[in-house]
């Protein structure tokens, strides 16, 4: 039997946007960009300026706040969630 190749090889590769010389493993301090699909607005909305969360929100905070205990390598300093960043 022939060798196969994988069916998608590359085909789904999504070239990183950052810049190539940026070495992530570094300490400093990282912004991390959640973009929903089709950016549609569903993390909340503002009312009388304040942020309300919807439940897909909360998740998202639920999850960023997760991150110090989880990961003991990294501290979430500040978050905003941005309706319609």
């Amino acid at each position: 039997m022939a060798f196969q190749k994988p069916k998608y090889t590359s085909k789904y590769r999504i070239e990183a946007h950052r810049w190539q010389y940026c070495n992530v493993s570094s300490p400093a301090s990282y912004f991390i960009t959640v973009i929903t699909a089709d950016r549609d607005h569903i993390l909340g909305r503002v009312e009388d300026g304040v942020m309300e969360l919807s439940p897909f929100g909360k998740i998202v905070k639920r999850e960023s706040e997760s991150l110090d205990p989880y990961y003991k390598h990294i501290y979430l300093d500040e978050y905003v969630t941005m309706p319609d960043h």
